[in-house]
């Protein structure tokens, strides 16, 4: 392949498109970071970035290798893929060694691109966060990056990382603090070591504010994400949200918040793997609240909206929490069909993840859902610790086809060796609302990888 070795302790890259460049693409070309300055800024950007670039877009960076081979001469970034035109695609490529010491640092990073934007069957390795959305201002609600489809992505961290003795930071593997509809489908996330969470997806709306104090993005939205027909392997935890934010360093002025999440059909195993350091581990989902919030919303606009989760397959080591909610005000929560192994106490359903606060079970979301507006019917839970009273026994919604079993024993093929499927003989065989199997639609998980 054609080679471009560069080093620029600025923003503009070996590849950068300036003011008006558009409609090209960028086919087998090999950009390498060359090692000659303490910290190269980014290796190809398609527009934006901090250069104030304009009119660029319609770039496909298609077959090419993009990386970091360096661990003392780091690069903060592979790609920026800002565009003010929108129309920007990573294909089909292999993007490894973006990571920092000092800052987060992303294979992909998208802050001002109104899109569509696509990145499908690409390898990629490091950055604190692999693909991530926003986390400064994009300008404009026009210009929040939109239509968004991650399709098809193998997604890890370095060996390095995982974990002990990394020097850089490692977060999540996709982070989204802004985006409007979204699609996540058929990717493959794996491996991510402990530091500040280590966990699958962060989705944590955030308000961005001026020098003043004055939140300058009221209209920053994460709405219409559908996240389904993924593998997701060895992680500290699960899931890390905010419905919405009212960022602790601005005047008192929320963003917009969380409409129509759709979760489902995705395989999650091995919660719990890699905790260490100190890090809190062991949860599949949290609401952590708002950004400077105490975690008790008081704003109606601030918690979720249609927040549904159906068909999800929850494997072994979830040991603090299935479910916590840390943010009330929430409406219109359907969880149905999901199949999930917890080693946590009170059946791992908490107001607040590890604080051992009430409400649980049935008052939390009667609680935390206003209404209250929600449904939690026909799914398993096994949960091996049956000494629930600390947690109210029996909290957890009964009868609708919720099933609670104590022990993992002939509900899946082969759990010990990660083989999630349903044989005819286990209590989750047909027992879904749908007629299916509960957990994972495995015929479609794998026609989607």
């Amino acid at each position: 392949m054609p080679q471009i070795m560069y080093a620029e302790g600025g923003v503009r890259g070996a590849i950068a498109a300036l003011t008006g460049a558009s409609h090209y693409r960028l086919i087998g070309i090999s950009l390498v970071q060359n090692n000659s300055i303490a910290e190269n800024s980014v290796l190809l950007e398609t527009g934006f970035g901090n250069n104030g670039q304009s009119n660029t877009g319609y770039i496909v960076v298609d077959r090419c290798v993009i990386r970091d081979t360096n661990a003392t001469h780091p690069t903060k970034r592979t790609i920026w893929a800002d565009s003010e035109l929108g129309n920007i695609a990573v294909i089909d490529s292999y993007l490894s060694g973006a990571k920092s010491s000092t800052t987060d640092a992303q294979d992909i990073l998208v802050v001002r691109n109104p899109g569509p934007i696509l990145i499908r069957n690409n390898y990629l390795e490091g950055g604190a966060e692999n693909i991530n959305f926003c986390g400064s201002n994009p300008g404009s609600l026009a210009q929040m990056p939109k239509d968004i489809t991650i399709q098809r992505n193998l997604v890890t961290k370095p060996a390095a990382s995982l974990p002990g003795g990394y020097q850089f930071i490692s977060k999540s593997l996709i982070e989204f603090k802004c985006g409007l509809r979204v699609l996540v489908e058929g990717n493959t996330l794996q491996d991510i070591g402990y530091d500040n969470g280590g966990t699958f997806m962060r989705l944590t709306v955030r308000a961005e504010c001026d020098l003043f104090g004055v939140n300058e993005t009221p209209w920053m939205e994460l709405s219409d994400l559908t996240i389904r027909y993924n593998i997701m392997r060895r992680a500290i935890n699960g899931f890390n949200t905010f419905p919405s934010d009212d960022h602790g360093s601005c005047a008192a002025a929320w963003t917009m918040h969380s409409k129509r999440w759709n979760i489902h059909d995705n395989l999650i195993y091995d919660i719990d793997h890699y905790c260490g350091g100190g890090a809190t581990c062991g949860y599949l989902w949290l609401d952590a609240g708002g950004s400077g919030d105490t975690g008790q919303c008081t704003d109606p606009p601030c918690g979720f909206q249609d927040l549904t989760f159906r068909h999800n397959t929850g494997g072994s080591e979830i040991t603090l929490a299935v479910f916590c909610i840390a943010s009330g005000n929430n409406s219109n929560l359907d969880y149905r069909d999901n199949l999930i192994v917890s080693n946590s106490p009170g059946f791992g359903v908490v107001a607040d993840c590890g604080n051992g606060q009430n409400p649980f079970g049935v008052p939390l979301l009667n609680s935390y859902f206003t209404g209250p507006s929600w449904t939690w019917t026909f799914n398993l839970l096994v949960n091996s610790n049956t000494d629930n009273t600390a947690y109210g026994s029996g909290s957890l919604p009964v009868g609708n086809g919720n099933l609670y079993p104590t022990s993992i024993t002939g509900i899946f093929t082969n759990a010990a060796a990660d083989d999630y499927t349903i044989p005819v003989s286990s209590a989750a065989h047909l027992s879904a609302s749908d007629g299916k199997d509960l957990g994972v639609d495995f015929t479609a998980l794998y026609a989607a990888l």
